[in-house]
């Protein structure tokens, strides 16, 4: 919004001033000068920081961010000043007192195996951003492992110091795969973990690591429920993710967990009348 004064002087010191008819705006254009998208959910490879073509889970908490500077100039806009506007992603922030922006958002709950863009501009007529600088493509897995119990399988069990529980777990042919140091049994027997009102809750489940069988997708791991008298109740489910964060959809509880069944402690019938 500059208006710009022209002087012409003669040599013997005669001189005429005129202001322009119009503004500049040259100083009013603006840049992104830096762009970042960083994944805020756990767990996270490594870095929080995406790179191009990496493997995101649907759903992750991202945060978009970077820095907004005139063109050509070491300043920068004030809050208010710029509105930073994402692409395929509906949000949009300004700048702070220091010209950098961050804008949260979460990653889209469908897969994108070829590739998703997010990308930022400045609203209006004045964005001088390079072009392909506030720009990245990365991977989208939405599709969470699939399971499904195998042993031990019936509403009532016979107790065991090394009761087997095996499972089958896969996260597809198109997926990045399971994150296998994750992957874990939690079990609650109630004669060892119960305090005392019979309802399995989470802080009272305790866990075995689950030990892959070859390159199958069969899992298993070993719990001792011989504490059990008759009647009494065992609760097992996984926790785990894939490579990219998909959690394994089980919890703790009789109402959630993924096999539980009451302990069947056979004993000797007794006469105590004739």
């Amino acid at each position: 919004g500059v208006a710009w004064q022209a002087q012409a002087m003669t040599i013997d010191s005669l001189h005429t001033s005129r202001l322009s008819s119009q503004t500049t705006d040259h100083e009013r254009r603006m840049e992104i000068t830096s762009f970042t998208v960083w994944d805020m959910s756990d767990p996270t490879d490594g870095s929080t920081q995406i790179d191009a073509d990496e493997w995101v889970a649907g759903g992750d908490l991202l945060r978009v961010g970077g820095a907004v500077r005139f063109l050509d100039q070491s300043s920068h806009p004030l809050p208010g000043e710029v509105l930073i506007e994402l692409v395929n992603i509906t949000a949009n922030a300004t700048v702070d007192s220091n010209g950098a922006y961050s804008i949260d958002v979460i990653a889209p709950q469908t897969n994108y195996y070829d590739g998703f863009t997010i990308a930022a501009h400045l609203f209006g007529p004045y964005d001088s951003t390079e072009p392909g600088l506030a720009s990245l493509t990365f991977n989208i897995d939405a599709t969470k492992p699939g399971f499904q119990a195998n042993a031990p399988l019936g509403e009532r069990i016979l107790p065991s110091s090394q009761q087997l529980f095996n499972v089958t777990i896969t996260d597809g042919a198109d997926s990045d795969g399971l994150d296998l140091g994750s992957l874990r049994l939690k079990w609650w027997v109630e004669a060892l973990h119960d305090d005392g009102d019979g309802i399995p809750q989470i802080e009272e489940y305790g866990q075995r690591p689950l030990l892959r069988e070859g390159e199958s997708d069969y899992f298993h791991a070993q719990f001792d429920d011989t504490y059990n008298s008759h009647g009494q109740q065992v609760s097992l489910f996984i926790e785990g993710f894939d490579k990219t964060g998909n959690a394994v959809l089980s919890g703790p509880g009789l109402e959630a967990d993924l096999v539980h069944y009451i302990s069947l402690v056979p004993s000797p019938t007794e006469v105590i009348s004739v």
